[in-house]
C-alpha cells in the first residue's frame, strides 16, 4: 500500500487516522490546505475519532499528509490509495497536505521543500501531472479554494489555504521538477538547526510586511526590500553556495540589504529636493524656468544632493 517513510533524507511519520474513507477512485493531484492550527495539534486533531466544532456539528475530516512549520514535521495520516476526507467531493480524486499554520500566512521554505518532495513521489508513484492546477478539472498541485460550486464541485472554505500559500504554488513545482531530474535543494545543504532558524527569519520578514510594521532599526524592512527587488538574484546566490554556512548565507543578504538601504535613501533624499523645488515654485519663491532648469540638473546629476538651490 503507497505510504512513503522517508522523503529527502527526512523519515515521515506514520500514523493512521480512524476518519479515512474507502478507496481513491483517481488521482488527479494534490490540494493544498492550512491547518489554522499546529503540527502536533492538527494530528491530534485527526486521530480524534469523535471530531466535533465547537458549536457541536460533528464531522470526518483527515488529510494524507501534515507538514509542520520547522524541518523534519511531517507524517501521512492516510494510505495515498485511500480517500482523505479533506475537501469533500474533490476527496475521492485528489490527495491532500495540510500545512500548520494560518492563512493567508506564506509556507517556510521547509514546507515548500516537503511539499515539492511530496509531489514528485505522487509523481512517480500514481503519475500526477508536476504541475499546477487551478480548477478541479486540471491536475497537478491544487489548492482547497479552486472549487466550482456551480459545477456541482463543493470543496468549502474559500479562505483556505490563503493567499500566502498559493502565491507558493509555482515554487513547489519548481522545486518539485528540480527533485525528479536530481538536483539537491539549497535547505538540504544546511543542519536542521540552520534550516529552521533560515525559515524563521523568511516567516518574520513575510509576517511583518503582511502588517505593515517593520524592525525599529530598520534591518528588517531593508532585507524585504531586497527580497523583493531582487529575488531572483538572491535566489541564485542561494542555490550555489550549498557549501557555505548559514552564517556565511545570511551575511551576504545583510550586505545586500545594508547596500540596497543606503542606495534607498539616496533615491528617497533626491525625490525631496524635487518636491521641495516644486514646493518653491508653486510659492512664487522660484520662476518656472528656474524650477525646470534645476530639476534638471539634480536628475541628470549635475546638482549635488543636499545642496540648496
Amino acid at each position: 500500500m503507497p505510504r512513503v517513510h522517508e522523503l529527502g533524507g527526512h523519515p515521515v511519520e506514520q500514523y493512521t487516522s480512524p476518519n479515512a474513507g474507502g478507496r481513491m477512485t483517481a488521482h488527479h493531484g494534490v490540494v493544498l490546505h492550512i491547518a489554522e492550527g499546529t503540527y502536533k495539534g492538527t494530528i491530534g486533531w485527526q486521530l480524534n475519532p469523535d471530531q466535533q466544532y465547537r458549536d457541536g456539528t460533528r464531522v470526518t475530516t483527515c488529510s494524507t499528509w501534515i507538514v509542520g512549520r520547522n524541518p523534519g514535521e511531517w507524517a501521512q495520516m492516510v494510505d495515498s490509495d485511500y480517500i482523505a476526507w479533506c475537501q469533500r467531493s474533490g476527496s475521492r480524486t485528489w490527495n491532500s497536505i495540510e500545512l500548520a499554520g494560518y492563512a493567508p500566512d506564506a509556507p517556510t521554505e521547509w514546507q515548500i521543500e516537503a511539499c515539492a518532495q511530496i509531489l514528485a513521489w505522487l509523481h512517480r508513484t500514481h503519475g500526477v501531472p508536476v504541475a499546477i492546477a487551478s480548477h478541479p478539472g486540471e491536475r497537478g498541485l491544487g489548492h482547497h479554494s479552486m472549487d466550482r460550486e456551480w459545477l456541482g464541485e463543493e470543496w468549502g472554505h474559500d479562505s483556505c489555504p490563503g493567499k500566502g500559500v498559493i502565491a507558493a504554488k509555482p515554487a513547489i513545482v519548481a522545486r518539485a521538477k528540480g527533485i525528479l531530474a536530481g538536483k539537491g535543494g539549497f535547505m538540504t545543504a544546511l543542519s536542521d538547526d540552520a534550516q529552521r532558524r533560515l525559515a524563521q527569519q523568511v516567516q518574520d520578514i513575510h509576517w511583518s510586511v503582511g502588517r505593515g510594521s517593520h524592525a525599529p532599526d530598520g534591518r528588517l524592512e531593508a532585507i524585504t526590500y531586497v527580497l523583493r527587488r531582487h529575488g531572483e538574484m538572491l535566489a541564485s546566490i542561494l542555490g550555489s553556495v550549498q557549501g557555505d554556512s548559514a552564517q556565511q548565507i545570511l551575511a551576504r543578504i545583510d550586505e545586500l540589504a545594508v547596500a540596497e538601504a543606503a542606495r534607498d535613501a539616496a533615491l528617497q533624499a533626491q525625490m525631496s529636493e524635487l518636491r521641495d523645488l516644486v514646493e518653491r515654485g508653486q510659492r512664487g519663491e522660484l520662476a518656472a524656468e528656474e524650477v525646470v532648469r534645476l530639476m534638471g540638473e539634480r536628475l541628470s546629476g549635475a546638482g549635488a544632493p543636499g545642496g540648496q538651490a
